[in-house]
């Protein structure tokens, strides 16, 4: 997929498989608590495994390669859906919101 130069909305999800040979309590849980940090930094949690983020490519480019260095590629799945500004206004929320991403700018 190429990704847009200008601030778009994403919505990014994943599925960690779970390590039974070595307790999935262990390993897979810190690769999703990793990739977890990493979305977090540009985007805000909706649910356990979806994020909403507003960035432009460049910004998503560099935070999909530091989640493919973290994942298990063969086993784990992640997807980015983009949202055109169009349908990300027309999204329809019932229940609590999810927090703001507040920016910080130097």
């Amino acid at each position: 997929m190429k990704l847009p130069k200008r601030v778009e909305k994403f919505i990014v999800i994943y599925d960690i498989a779970s390590d039974k040979e070595e307790g999935w309590h262990s390993r897979s849980l810190r690769r999703r608590n990793k990739i977890a940090r990493v979305l977090l930094e540009i985007g805000v949690r909706t649910q356990k495994s979806v994020y909403e983020i507003t960035a432009d490519g460049v910004t998503l480019e560099r935070a999909l390669k530091r989640v493919e260095k973290i994942a298990h590629l063969d086993r784990d799945k992640i997807y980015v859906y983009p949202l055109e500004s169009k349908v990300a206004e027309k999204v329809l929320r019932i229940g609590k919101e999810p927090p703001t991403l507040k920016l910080l700018f130097i």
